[in-house]
């Protein structure tokens, strides 16, 4: 069996042409399958189904997202960060153009089959992305964090958020007496 096929009914199946292409990848371009867990040649695999595959109709937002359910689905398998860079390399797009649609609120680009806005699909997959990114950082890796803290404007410091309580079960009587002040008498103003 195929690494990316699945068995349907005793036949094995590929669930789609970059299924396909990324065991040809696998099996013809790297000297060994275990290979693959190299970031290169992972890198290299997004390539190879990049350049094998149909220009991407960028106007398709079904498309899009199901292709990034494809991709993420790579890296998961493979264990890898999920980056938009190689998302962008797959789908054959620069990092600007993504990271422009992300800001372009107003682009009347409504995806009805996902209710969503083209705008909101691409804040979901950046969302995926840092998730991705902070998962491999806490295994103590220091790239993730670095480009966190380089493009997302993390920290490695945990900030501290003061809050002011109000304790309403104390009298004043015993507040001053916790810092030895007399309080004036009442009878006196």
């Amino acid at each position: 069996m195929k690494d990316n096929t699945v068995n349907t009914n005793g036949i094995e199946v590929y669930e789609s042409n970059i299924h396909q292409l990324a065991d040809e990848y696998i099996t013809h371009e790297l000297n060994k399958p275990e290979d693959i867990s190299n970031k290169q040649c992972f890198a290299g695999m997004i390539k190879y189904i990049s350049k094998h595959i149909p220009k991407v109709d960028i106007t398709d937002l079904v498309l899009l997202n199901n292709m990034w359910s494809i991709y993420t689905s790579l890296c998961y398998k493979y264990k890898h960060i999920i980056t938009i860079e190689r998302y962008c390399m797959l789908i054959d797009i620069s990092r600007e153009t993504f990271y422009r649609w992300k800001r372009e609120d107003t682009r009347n680009d409504y995806c009805e089959e996902l209710s969503l806005s083209r705008c909101d699909i691409i804040k979901k997959w950046d969302s995926e992305a840092e998730s991705s990114m902070q998962d491999e950082a806490s295994t103590g890796n220091p790239g993730p964090m670095f480009i966190l803290k380089a493009r997302r404007g993390w920290s490695e410091t945990q900030t501290t958020v003061h809050e002011h309580v109000i304790r309403t079960d104390r009298t004043p009587e015993q507040i001053a007496g916790d810092y030895n002040i007399t309080l004036p008498d009442k009878d006196t103003t």
